[in-house]
């Protein structure tokens, strides 16, 4: 379980549950944004743990001690790059935001401590929560996500991996019939080592759709089939080229969101997982003309292209 907290108190009252890609998260006072996430009041015995660790948190936490720092560079929020840091000793760490503290965690105990102004009532403070913050601790949980959009097709479903602004997102919104999108986004990958596959989720917060939501989440967790890699430079027509698993490994490492702020045993972690990930799932590198009259074209010739796979392996 992860906690969160706003208040610098014991009062638990308001205390609320939320779940995302499967992991329960309690939050000290409701959070409306999340409102689809909510799963009710918070059970007692959560409560209680959520109280010991914010006093663990208080009392024990390395103010007076210099931290390292992991991390200093851009990152994208509120559509557009801004400056974030993170820094950490042992299992304390701080995420900042243009200079700003936004939260510090607790790192042991799952827990997120809110500093910025604005609480759960500012989006900005919601997107680092549910952004980099969270994704280390969901990450210690064996819970990571992907900078990756997602949909479902008749041939399976399918993740689209990119850096910001190469079209992912346009690429994946809601068609309607076989083309149904998971994620805008975030895509959280459950990594259960010995299962038969590999499981997507569309159950985590996709903050620049309406309702914070892909509309097909209802379809909880799928097996993910394909994952394409987006070529960022545009191209004069479609086409399609079978990564290796090495490529495909480093293209996992490379997307996993806040992969940087990992610590040496928890990279460890991650590399397995990567390559866990790329002996798989088929991955494939997608060049095609940035053209939005080309889009369902540009749909139709990815199904059609994994519809030819799906029948040369039977």
């Amino acid at each position: 379980m992860i906690i969160v907290s706003t208040q610098a108190t014991s009062d638990w009252t308001e205390a609320q549950q939320y779940r995302f890609a499967g992991v329960d998260a309690l939050f000290q006072t409701p959070c409306t944004a999340l409102q689809r996430f909510h799963v009710g009041e918070a059970p007692l015995e959560n409560v209680v743990e959520a109280s010991m660790a914010a006093e663990s948190f208080a009392t024990n936490k390395y103010r007076d001690q210099s931290l390292e720092e992991i991390y200093t560079g851009p990152a994208p929020f509120g559509n557009r790059e801004r400056e974030i840091s993170f820094h950490r000793r042992r299992s304390f760490a701080t995420l900042s935001f243009e200079g700003q503290a936004v939260c510090e965690l607790d790192l042991a105990h799952h827990h997120i401590h809110l500093l910025r102004e604005g609480g759960f009532a500012n989006m900005v403070n919601v997107e680092l929560l549910t952004g980099p913050a969270m994704m280390v601790l969901m990450a210690r949980l064996k819970t990571y996500c992907l900078h990756a959009s997602a949909v479902s097709t008749t041939a399976g479903v399918v993740g689209f991996i990119a850096e910001s602004g190469a079209g992912k997102s346009t690429l994946a919104w809601e068609a309607g019939g076989a083309w149904r999108q998971i994620s805008d986004d975030i895509l959280p990958i459950l990594y259960e080592k010995g299962q038969s596959g590999v499981k997507a989720s569309a159950e985590f917060p996709q903050l620049k759709l309406s309702g914070a939501c892909a509309p097909s989440i209802e379809l909880g967790s799928p097996k993910l089939d394909y994952l394409f890699r987006i070529n960022p430079k545009p191209a004069l027509k479609i086409s399609f080229r079978r990564m290796t698993k090495a490529e495909s490994m480093l293209q996992v490492v490379r997307h996993t969101i806040a992969a940087r702020l990992f610590s040496k045993s928890m990279m460890e972690r991650h590399t397995k997982f990567s390559t866990y990930v790329a002996n798989k799932v088929p991955m494939i590198e997608l060049s095609y003309p940035r053209d939005l009259l080309q889009l369902t074209t540009l749909r139709e010739e990815i199904v059609s292209y994994l519809a030819d796979i799906n029948s040369q392996s039977y």
